[in-house]
């Protein structure tokens, strides 16, 4: 749907009434259908009963309807000339989408009499650019929550940041809430889901309880806060931003010396050495701590822009890329790329590139590599630096260390 709905565009959502339902069982099913239940008032008597279609706590159920309605339903509309719209189908939801609302209606409207006159389907109410739980707004490029999931939200979050133990059940339902409303904030927001997931290991049955974390439940308050200030509501298409500067960001360790250094294809670059403390830190966390020096450095001039990184350590690029890790060193660097994203209103997108093409970074956290790194540069074509320009910089940055 974020691809297809352009500035502008409107869109006619419906959906598939009793969706599931009205897909039959095969008879080779129906031995694995069978149960029994009472069907009078009398508590002796037990009957036999049998399912012979299909419901919406099927397993595979999903994966059947799409099968049907998409693969064969739509497919067959569309070759009828009976639908020629974009449609998004997400299970029994569909969302056409145009340039002009009256004719995305017409469209529709059209699609939905064929389906039923063939008998392959009944659709419910149509509603205007309500879909799979979000208001869509193609002038602004964004979507918001509906007000009531906004408040149901809301009111879990708050209670569950303050709840000693919470059930399986429980944490599913947070987990479920968070994972939609996710999608109305920046990358990186699912780093704030790490902890519910890790507690919910090892339980089996919804009512079975553990007692939550500190750190849980400040992840609950802490996207309560988040949550409540965005109101819902965020960017589903990056095409408001422009292209901003792409970013090479490395760090080293070594016994005899661990440091970090990023360079910026707009001009800037930074290096340091790191002290003693910080130089036992596991590299993949230097790796993520020398990104968020970069984006705390040049992230004011980044407002509106999508900028690039790219580093050679897979681990924290995966999980950059993801959102969350397993790791909490990982989660905590994450948590503050996401604060720095909301911050700076820009996005950092992530890739992994070889040592050898992330060379001028390499350069910049090892000791001396200062003294190559314009020849780097200029070899890339990366940037242009002249000689008293790298004399400069060099005297700058020299004998500086982060403990």
């Amino acid at each position: 749907m974020a691809r297809r709905l352009l500035p502008g565009f409107a869109m006619h959502v419906t959906d598939v009434e009793a969706a599931f339902p009205m897909l039959p069982f095969a008879p080779w099913v129906w031995p694995f259908m069978f149960h029994r239940f009472f069907a009078s008032d009398d508590p002796t008597s037990l009957h036999l009963f049998c399912h012979v279609n299909g419901d919406f706590g099927t397993r595979g159920m999903p994966g059947v309807f799409k099968i049907f309605f998409v693969d064969v339903v739509t497919n067959m509309a569309r070759a009828a000339g009976q639908l020629s719209i974009p449609a998004s189908i997400y299970v029994d939801d569909i969302g056409g989408t145009g340039a002009r609302a009256k004719r995305v209606t017409i469209e529709m409207v059209k699609f939905q009499a064929w389906c039923e006159n063939l008998g392959c389907a009944a659709f419910k109410r149509p509603q205007l650019q309500l879909f799979i739980g979000f208001w869509w707004d193609s002038f602004e490029g964004t979507r918001a929550l509906e007000e009531r999931k906004l408040v149901q939200y809301l009111d879990v979050l708050l209670l569950f940041s303050k709840r000693k133990s919470l059930t399986l059940n429980e944490r599913q339902r947070v987990a479920g809430y968070m994972e939609r409303a996710v999608k109305t904030m920046p990358p990186g927001a699912s780093c704030l889901l790490a902890n519910v997931f890790l507690l919910m290991v090892g339980l089996s049955l919804a009512w079975q309880k553990r007692r939550t974390t500190r750190k849980e439940r400040e992840d609950y308050r802490f996207f309560y806060d988040v949550l409540n200030s965005n109101l819902g509501k965020g960017y589903y298409t990056t095409d408001r931003f422009q292209e901003g500067p792409t970013v090479y960001s490395d760090a080293s360790r070594s016994s005899r010396y661990s440091g970090g250094g990023w360079c910026s294809s707009w001009g800037p670059f930074d290096y340091w050495r790191y002290g003693t403390a910080a130089a036992r830190r596991p590299i993949d966390f230097l790796e993520g701590d020398t990104m968020i020096c970069s984006v705390e450095s040049q992230g004011p001039t980044w407002k509106g822009k999508i900028v690039r990184y790219n580093m050679d350590n897979q681990a924290f690029q995966k999980s950059a890329v993801k959102g969350r890790s397993r790791a909490e060193r990982l989660n905590l660097l994450l948590k503050r790329l996401f604060v720095l994203q909301i911050l700076h209103d820009c996005l950092l997108l992530f890739s992994w590139v070889s040592s050898e093409d992330n060379e001028m970074a390499d350069l910049l956290s090892r000791e001396g590599g200062i003294e190559r790194f314009p020849e780097a540069v200029a070899r890339r074509a990366f940037l242009e630096f002249s000689a008293d320009e790298c004399v400069q910089v060099k005297q700058e940055h020299s004998a500086r260390s982060i403990q």
